[in-house]
């Protein structure tokens, strides 16, 4: 209910509209409000789209300036933000899809392990969010239409020219190729439809992949491993709108199976594995706060603006001294390659807090070995996303990338 996109229709409210929806209180959004403002009724059409936009005064509600916001971004920052976690994240102007809403939660966990905001607090955002979504999903959420389940004609046209071009790829089956074909229709397609509104499906991040769903509804299935003949591949060009051929049933079949397995079959060794990894780094605990084993020793790590997050609250050194990398001071070494302590080098019986890190100290965490198993949890959960994700990806490995 925050988007501001381009595949609803929108309009500028007037004064008086601006002023009536700037006397809500954050009491006064229940669920027969957010249907008087949002939701279209047999009887009559509601007061807004949440995508129409107003002129938000400075200062109204935690924004320094005036800006051009949306009535569902408002109604967002009221409901959900007030009156304690606004007052650090100040009122969010961004597109609140699967990125923003993962954005504002990290943000939020970081002021929960400083302690600035109460474990109740974070509670009652959650609870709020989740009944703010729910209730809304049936008037506000929108539907797949038939524009953007048939075939785009301008795909159908481009697939039938790579058809052609790789025939004999495609006859045996090459996996590249077959991926190569994928993502050059998707690029057609994705442009074609990118104004439907029901893209919102696949955009809000919430429900849907492009590259899934909608690849294999309506572009093509693609490459389809063959479970007799581990290696072997059947490229299929056909989607599911148009249907299965009968002489590529057996490869199809082969899906069903393989997604079986993954539930069946693969859950099955991550439990394991979890319990492996349990048994083994149970007796693995950390020392007291602020302990120093006083290794001279580190690894050099690369830190990035994408794994920068792994590294909150770990020591690095700096000159003589090891300084603890927090969200005050973690973009400064972003970028950069940092001589990191590890407890792979703690002298200590029970690794110690220069070595660990600060992060498992605020969360209340002594066992840190009964973490392994998070290993296996995931390898499981990847296990159950088989199910319904069967797809085949490649990935170009330079061997020169992780050899000094």
């Amino acid at each position: 209910m925050t988007k501001g996109g381009k595949n609803l229709m929108k309009r500028a409210l007037n004064a008086q509209e601006v002023t009536e929806l700037l006397r809500l209180r954050p009491e006064d959004i229940t669920l027969a409000k957010l249907k008087e403002l949002f939701a279209f009724t047999k009887n009559r059409n509601p007061l807004f789209n949440t995508n129409d936009t107003f002129i938000l005064p400075a200062k109204r509600l935690y924004n320094e300036a005036a800006v051009n916001t949306t009535v569902g971004r408002y109604i967002f920052n009221l409901f959900l933000l007030t009156p304690t976690l606004i007052t650090f994240t100040g009122y969010i102007n961004t597109v609140m899809d699967n990125s923003g809403i993962g954005k504002l939660e990290g943000q939020l966990s970081q002021l929960l392990i400083n302690d600035k905001i109460s474990v109740k607090e974070f509670i009652d955002y959650i609870d709020k969010a989740q009944w703010l979504g729910f209730s809304t999903n049936s008037f506000i959420s929108p539907t797949l239409n038939y524009e953007l389940l048939i075939p785009v004609k301008e795909v159908e046209t481009k697939k039938k020219e790579l058809a052609k071009k790789y025939k004999k790829e495609i006859a045996a089956g090459d996996p590249i190729i077959a991926g190569k074909i994928e993502k050059e229709l998707l690029d057609i397609a994705k442009d074609k439809v990118k104004n439907n509104p029901a893209m919102d499906i696949y955009n809000s991040g919430g429900r849907g992949k492009f590259g899934n769903n909608y690849k294999n509804t309506s572009v093509m299935r693609g490459a389809i491993a063959n479970n007799s003949e581990p290696g072997k591949y059947t490229v299929s060009l056909d989607n599911l709108i148009d249907g299965i051929p009968k002489e590529e049933y057996d490869a199809y079949a082969d899906i069903a199976v393989s997604a079986s397995f993954g539930r069946a079959i693969q859950t099955r060794d991550g439990g394991y594995i979890s319990k492996q990894l349990a048994a083994a780094f149970q007796t693995i605990v950390l020392g007291d706060a602020g302990s120093d084993c006083g290794t001279k020793k580190t690894v050099t790590i690369n830190l990035t603006a994408r794994n920068k997050k792994q590294f909150m609250y770990r020591y690095v050194q700096k000159g003589s001294k090891f300084l603890i990398m927090d969200g005050d001071n973690i973009d400064s070494f972003t970028g950069r390659r940092v001589q990191l302590r590890s407890p792979m080098f703690c002298t200590s019986e029970k690794i110690c807090s220069k070595c660990a890190g600060d992060l498992y100290f605020k969360m209340g965490i002594k066992n840190v070995g009964l973490l392994t198993n998070r290993i296996g949890t995931k390898i499981m959960n990847l296990a159950l996303k088989a199910f319904h994700d069967t797809s085949l990806r490649h990935t170009r490995i330079n061997i020169e990338d992780y050899i000094e």
